[in-house]
Formats: C-alpha cells, sequence, structure tokens
C-alpha cells in the first residue's frame, strides 16, 4: 500500500500509449511550457534540509510558482482547503450577484 507522504510519479508520453510504472521520488518540478528557465512551475518536495539534517517531511511540500512569484506553498490538505475556500466564495459572489 502506497504511504500519503510519498511522491510518486507516473508518465505518459506527448503520443499517448502505456503510462510508466509509478516511480519514487523526493522531489519534483514540473514546468508549465516549454522554456527550460520557466517561471511558472509546481514543485513537490519530499525532504528538508541539507547534510546531516537532511530528513523526510511528515507531509510532502507543495509550491506553486507564477511568473516567477510564489502563489501558494503548503500541503496537499491546504492546497485543497484554499482550493475549496476559493470556490465557496465565487459560489457566494454568484449567488449575491457579484
Amino acid at each position: 500500500m502506497e504511504k500519503k507522504n510519498e511522491i510518486r510519479i507516473i508518465t505518459q508520453g506527448i503520443l499517448g500509449g502505456n503510462v510508466s510504472a509509478p516511480k519514487r521520488v523526493g522531489w519534483l518540478r514540473i514546468k508549465l511550457c516549454e522554456a527550460f528557465m520557466s517561471e511558472d512551475s509546481i514543485v513537490i518536495d519530499g525532504y528538508y534540509g541539507t547534510g546531516i539534517s537532511y530528513a523526510k517531511r511528515d507531509q510532502p511540500n507543495i509550491k506553486v510558482e507564477s511568473d516567477g512569484k510564489v502563489i501558494f506553498e503548503g500541503t496537499y490538505k491546504q492546497l485543497c482547503d484554499n482550493l475549496l475556500f476559493g470556490i465557496e466564495i465565487r459560489n457566494f459572489n454568484k449567488e449575491q450577484g457579484l
């Protein structure tokens, strides 16, 4: 059984086909455009510290960057809570005619 605090990636090529076998990783960056140095990305980091202080996080840290600015940083639960809160605000505004 997979643990919730592990990062596993599954990929598929641009032409479709079979998906890869799950691969366990400690850090992952997803670039959202073709430029290698893009400032739009999502980073998932399962560890913190360096050298002797390097240790696994209880929950992976997710950082979302847009135009070089961090627009979110936190756990998966915090991300979901923020997304749900945003949906609730939009629904409320729609109900109020705003």
